[in-house]
């Protein structure tokens, strides 16, 4: 008799990679799909002066409103505000905010033009 509950995994759903960066940087990544009842998406960028902590309530950061936290070494995270031109009501409301902010940035962008 068989389990019926038991589904098979399909699909690769957590990737980890540890690296040391050409400037000798430490990188650590944990990337997994899906929801979690805990934390979603959460990014800390730890260097020798200061550190910043970008959350969200969705895994994926193009999906979802960020916060942004950073702090020097030693002192408790201050909230860092998202720029207001990213709030703007110009915007639409997720889940394509983001990648509306990427193409509208790539579409301002004329450098490749002036040459």
């Amino acid at each position: 008799m068989t389990d019926k509950s038991i589904v098979p995994q399909l699909t690769i759903d957590q990737i980890a990679v540890s690296g040391i960066l050409n400037s000798d940087a430490l990188i650590n990544v944990h990337y997994r799909s899906g929801v979690s009842a805990g934390i979603n998406f959460h990014w800390e960028i730890n260097g020798s002066k200061r550190d910043i902590v970008i959350t969200g309530d969705l895994g994926q950061i193009q999906l979802t409103q960020i916060e942004i936290k950073w702090a020097k070494s030693g002192d408790p995270l201050t909230e860092l505000p998202v720029p207001s031109e990213y709030l703007s009501k110009d915007y639409p409301t997720q889940p394509v905010r983001g990648l509306y902010a990427a193409y509208k940035a790539v579409l301002n962008d004329n450098t490749d033009s002036k040459q």
